[in-house]
């Protein structure tokens, strides 16, 4: 007799084909494991139901080990006479806003929730090859245009050398409400200018191969609220940030399944924490890095063949060409590590 998940993560599992389970009785981890699942089902949802689907579908990269399109890559060549904000130009010239009013959210893709804010917030470490960005000018009561020039360049660089770049116009007015945690209860009314989800590219602008493992800084340049006629009408451009952001390590496959585990099924990750018969299917749990491993690990699943099916469930489900199906999420082991969560079925 096995252990049941919660109501919390039966949507994930009658998607999948059947109730799915995670623990044997007395199976301490496995069953730390589903209360740890059904937590991250709740907050999804809380945060889906006030996000008001601000974020964008990222494209992601491919992982290493059988899955084509990750590969070594350099940093972008300096370029001493580019123009500013392009690639391999420097930064190091550039005059910075003391007090910029940008913030800065990131989203992985398919995700409600988000992360970021003013200048200096960390953006955490991402595993694809791009990033769903959102920025946010604040409006004024009664504004029906942007102030000035609504474009705003966004630039990741490795010290000085900018070596990814995007442009956005930050001309979408947005009105909504949120309760920050730790806030008591208390409501925040934000109306402001955004960019709507926009993807920035972790590769390189010269080649597009994925940026190397490491740490970057993400950064605006727009118009100088101080120059000129106005808020962002002046010629000269300013820089706001950083945003510390970590591009990390491409996920590798993994190997070490069971050899009646499903051969066509892909697990990426960094190591393997569980894997353990669920039912008809089987749980898995691997150590991933990345606010948007989940994303990558489905994309992997995409890539060996499976198809994505989208219906009334919390999670897209990947049906495999052997006749399972798949739902990954992102998880945490009980040691804290970020990880991800496999549940597999046969299809019915």
């Amino acid at each position: 007799m096995s252990t049941r998940l919660d109501q919390a993560l039966a949507d994930i599992a009658d998607a999948a084909g059947r109730a799915s389970r995670l623990a044997e009785p007395g199976d301490a981890t496995g069953a730390a494991t589903v209360h740890r699942i059904a937590a991250r089902v709740r907050r999804r949802r809380a945060v889906r139901a006030t996000a008001g689907g601000a974020v964008a579908a990222s494209a992601v990269g491919a992982v290493a080990l059988g899955v084509p399109g990750i590969g070594a890559s350099s940093l972008v060549a300096a370029r001493p006479d580019a123009p500013a904000g392009t690639c391999g130009s420097t930064l190091a010239d550039l005059p910075v806003d003391p007090s910029p009013d940008i913030s800065l959210q990131t989203f992985p893709a398919g995700s409600g929730g988000a992360g970021g804010g003013p200048r200096g917030t960390d953006l955490g470490a991402w595993a694809g090859s791009t990033v769903a960005v959102d920025l946010e000018v604040p409006a004024e009561p009664g504004d029906v245009e942007p102030p000035g020039d609504a474009e705003v360049q966004v630039l990741v660089a490795h010290g000085d050398l900018v070596v990814s770049t995007m442009t956005a116009s930050v001309d979408r007015l947005v009105d909504y409400s949120y309760v920050a945690p730790g806030d008591d209860g208390a409501v925040t009314q934000v109306v402001a200018w955004s960019s709507g989800g926009q993807l920035l590219p972790l590769e390189a602008c010269d080649t597009g191969e994925r940026l190397p493992a490491g740490p970057y800084a993400v950064w605006t340049l727009r118009a100088s609220t101080d120059a000129g006629g106005g808020p962002g009408t002046g010629a000269q451009k300013e820089l706001a940030g950083p945003w510390p952001i970590d591009v990390a390590p491409p996920p590798r496959g993994l190997s070490r399944l069971p050899e009646d585990f499903p051969h066509d099924l892909p697990v990426v990750g960094d190591r393997l924490v569980s894997v353990a018969p669920h039912g008809d299917g089987w749980g898995v749990e691997v150590a991933a890095e990345g606010h948007d491993r989940d994303v990558v690990a489905a994309q992997a699943l995409r890539d060996a063949g499976a198809v994505e099916r989208v219906g009334n469930q919390s999670y897209p489900v990947q049906r495999t060409p052997s006749g399972w199906d798949v739902v990954v999420h992102a998880s945490t082991t009980p040691d804290g590590e970020p990880s991800v969560v496999y549940i597999v079925q046969p299809v019915r």
